[in-house]
């Protein structure tokens, strides 16, 4: 079970110059980070798109007390 989720894409300000709303000029891909009570996993993600990208996972896991 995830305790929390974030995710905050790298560059968010700028203006919307398309009716899809791409941002113009502005690189809206960024960590989606997952919290769990014996390990993290950052996802890369292209939050426009809404899509995740290729081959960028990580998982970093920690000991667990008591």
């Amino acid at each position: 079970m995830c305790v929390k989720r974030l995710q905050r894409p790298a560059n968010y300000s700028g203006t919307f110059h398309d009716e899809q709303g791409r941002m113009n000029g502005y690189d809206v891909r960024g960590p989606f980070v997952e919290i769990y009570k014996d390990r993290v996993v950052v996802k890369g993600r292209d939050f426009v798109a809404g899509e995740w990208i290729e081959g960028v996972e990580f998982t970093v896991r920690y000991p667990v007390e008591g």
